[in-house]
């Protein structure tokens, strides 16, 4: 392979990953190595900052007497790491479009796919990282020399990438080159998608509360829980790495990566090119069938039809449920068992129902974790491609059908927050009152959310995209994007613990305060309705 190649190949591959940061760059002046080098820098920036967060995160265990919660956190980073590569390789290797693009150029074609395969890798790293995190916490506490036990993370956390990009690489070429894949492609992209996030959301659930709801004993020493084999081969390698055990496990490293490295050589690759060639782009095409017994209502009908058939890209379903789910999961579901009796153990009084007002600025707090840029709103007119400029062309009002789409979207989103709260109240065995709060100050943010999300995918309409990752990364960079998320969610508990303060201080004013925040935001939502009836909707029918 030729390095040079490599190189420029994995330039265009990263560059291309973030398009809209791209142009914003090239219109700063930006150039050449200039250009990649921001590029580079804003993705490392997200790569450390996750790095750091997991970092502290694990670092009051002693993972050297605890290999039951080494490998459960093992396992929770790897679940996360292995939804990201199903979508990754599918995308860049199956779903991508540029394969012809590079036949006229010079380059070797195993230059390509290697450039391909670290690009996967690239884009886990944000979910890997922990693990190397893992894996260098581990050898401090167990009081190895500094330098080799980052020597020895970095050589694990190498295996660890070839191991996962490697399966998740073998398990999208089986199922995409099977029979099964031919006859029902929707169907089995579809479950190749939406599978891992499934398995990683029930993996996740379980294995927080495993790992953040520690057991102790008598001492209150935190306990150890039991151990998940698949990762003790690591645990082995990085504790007790010149040992038996230790070297044994290494050679069974290298074996593995020898055995992915003949199968993903000879098996999957050489299919890969041809299953390109053989794929023709299909944009999905509306069809609109007039007759003369139809009504203008039958027309709506056609148009949610043509919505859902618009919704059914894998690739898009998997970056909705994956980022709606994420951050829950990650933040707020771990924790939790012990019910609302655990909330509220600092009321003395031991009334739920003076709370009614944080309930609803929970379900406020849960929107901005979960309604973002992934989410469907965001990028619901993008999706219709060319078909946006020939819906625009027929003889139906324009205004009506974008409306259509918004409530398309809007319905989507909402049923999607109401099963997150839903699940929220009956694990938390919510008080009814304190749920119909969390509901209401949910699909009242879930709309508002929505409303701006909408208005800012016609803002950045992009009706050229070739992967669902471009219509993510439109408008603010990918590191203010996660900075207003971490942001929202320090807001937020800030300002719950503001408003639990007022209530635990001033009793007798509860309910004037749960009726302040109710009127508050029935004020917000009326003047949010406002400023997009004046910014959008009317700019809407003037077209």
């Amino acid at each position: 392979m030729n390095k040079a190649q490599i190189i420029e190949l994995l330039k265009v591959q990263l560059i291309y990953i973030n398009p809209q940061a791209t142009i914003k760059a090239r219109e700063k002046g930006h150039s050449g190595k200039k250009l990649f080098r921001g590029i580079f820098l804003q993705n490392l920036f997200l790569t450390v900052m996750f790095l750091v967060m997991y970092g502290v995160m694990m670092l009051p265990m002693n993972f050297p007497k605890l290999p039951g919660m080494f490998t459960i956190f093992a396992t929770m980073f790897s679940l996360l790491a292995f939804a990201q590569v199903i979508t990754s390789v599918f995308n860049i290797f199956y779903d991508s479009k540029d394969f012809k693009d590079y036949l006229p150029l010079p380059f070797d074609s195993k230059s390509i796919y290697f450039a391909k395969f670290l690009v996967v890798s690239f884009t886990i790293l944000v979910y890997g990282l922990p693990i190397f995190a893992l894996f260098v916490i581990t050898s401090i506490q167990q009081g190895m020399f500094l330098p080799v036990g980052i020597a020895l993370s970095l050589l694990l956390f190498f295996v660890f990438l070839c191991i996962i990009v490697g399966l998740g690489a073998l398990i999208v070429s089986f199922l995409v080159q099977s029979k099964a894949f031919n006859k029902h492609k929707k169907i089995v992209t579809t479950l190749l998608m939406t599978g891992p996030v499934v398995i990683m959301a029930i993996g996740l659930v379980y294995l927080q509360n495993s790992a953040v709801v520690y057991d102790v004993d008598a001492t209150n020493v935190i306990m150890d829980q039991p151990i998940i084999y698949l990762f003790y081969p690591f645990f082995l390698a990085i504790t007790q790495p010149f040992s038996v055990k230790g070297l044994l496990s290494y050679a069974f490293f290298a074996l593995l990566i020898v055995v992915f490295y003949q199968l993903l050589s000879k098996t999957v690759v050489p299919k890969i090119q041809e299953f390109g060639m053989k794929q023709e782009t299909r944009n999905s095409k509306l069809t609109v069938k007039t007759k003369k017994s139809k009504s203008y209502k039958s027309l709506n009908s056609q148009l949610w039809s043509y919505n859902f058939s618009l919704i059914k890209n894998p690739s898009l379903l998997m970056q909705v449920f994956l980022m709606t789910l994420l951050f829950p999961m990650m933040m707020i579901f771990p924790g939790m068992s012990g019910g609302a009796d655990r909330l509220f153990s600092f009321d003395s009084m031991n009334n739920p129902s003076r709370y009614f007002g944080v309930a609803i600025l929970v379900g406020i707090f849960l929107v901005s974790l979960t309604t973002s840029s992934s989410s469907l709103p965001s990028m619901m007119l993008s999706l219709d491609r060319g078909n946006f400029l020939f819906i625009r062309s027929l003889p139906i009002n324009f205004s009506d059908y974008i409306k259509e789409k918004f409530k398309f979207a809007l319905c989507f989103q909402l049923v999607m927050e109401l099963a997150i709260v839903l699940v929220a109240s009956i694990v938390l065995d919510l008080p009814l009152v304190l749920s119909i709060g969390l509901i209401f100050g949910n699909l009242l943010a879930t709309y508002m959310h929505s409303l701006r999300l909408f208005a800012r995918d016609y803002r950045l309409l992009n009706l050229n995209w070739t992967n669902i990752s471009q219509l993510v990364t439109r408008g603010n960079g990918s590191i203010l994007t996660l900075l207003s998320v971490f942001g929202s969610f320090f807001v937020g508990i800030i300002l719950m613990f503001i408003v639990v303060m007022g209530i635990i201080a001033f009793p007798a004013f509860a309910f004037v305060i749960n009726l302040f925040i109710l009127i508050l935001l029935l004020i917000i939502l009326v003047l949010v309705q406002i400023y997009y009836n004046k910014k959008f909707w009317q700019v809407i029918k003037q077209k």
